[in-house]
């Protein structure tokens, strides 16, 4: 409409994004400890193809056990919790972004087994994916 030839509005016009996308930029936590913060690296990279703790520790070359202490102690959460939190997250892209079936979402975000991941979504969403998927549309 200004541009052809509308008055300026005295109040500026909000429109409220539609969904925002978070990338792997702006996707990140500050971590004191270098192998921590390279294991966080290597979960948002690779957590997807169902990387376990022991492929992270090997690749950082810390063993597992002091992994898991520094872990605990630098974000308060386990790592396991942290690997399922990022798969939780590519599924729910998943589901919003997709009509993959649940056990295609599932292998696409690093869970072994559907049945697991609706489990993870009932105990920490409170819906399953199917409910998630709905509810978003």
């Amino acid at each position: 409409r200004l541009m052809r030839g509308a008055e300026v509005p005295q109040e500026p016009t909000l429109v409220p994004p539609v969904k925002i996308i978070t990338r792997h930029s702006t996707d990140t936590i500050a971590v004191e400890d270098e192998g921590v913060s390279r294991a966080l690296c290597l979960i948002r990279e690779h957590a997807s193809n169902r990387m376990r703790i022991d492929d992270i520790a090997a690749k950082i070359a810390i063993s597992r056990s002091v992994l898991q202490r520094r872990f605990l102690a630098s974000l308060g959460r386990t790592i396991n919790e942290e690997l399922i939190h990022h798969r939780l997250k590519v599924a729910q892209q998943l589901l919003l972004e997709t009509k993959l079936s649940l056990p295609e979402i599932a292998e696409r975000a690093g869970f072994q087994h559907a049945e697991y991941m609706a489990s993870v979504f009932r105990s920490r969403l409170s819906l399953s994916p199917a409910g998630f998927r709905r509810q978003n549309k």
